[in-house]
């Protein structure tokens, strides 16, 4: 959902202020988790969750890739993921 969602209102809005949002959405849920005691709730906050963060990495990844040269737009666009996938 947050592949659909974040990236096509980041085209409208503006890629910061969704990436921004995604920060923030992510943020909250995070805290909301730690003091979840229901499974249920627990449940729809990692939904939420999921849809935040592959939002926010999506918008951010074009946000990136948006301030390197044409010519090497493909090689940052590697790094990002090869840095991803390390972490």
């Amino acid at each position: 959902m947050g592949s659909f969602l974040l990236p096509r209102f980041a085209d409208v809005v503006g890629r910061k202020p969704m990436f921004l949002l995604g920060l923030v959405i992510y943020f909250c849920v995070l805290i909301g988790v730690l003091f979840c005691k229901d499974f249920y709730g627990m449940c729809a906050l990692i939904y939420f969750g999921g849809i935040a963060e592959t939002g926010r990495y999506y918008v951010a990844y074009v946000y990136l890739v948006e301030f390197v040269p044409d010519k090497r737009q493909s090689l940052a666009g590697l790094m990002i993921f090869v840095v991803f996938g390390l972490a």
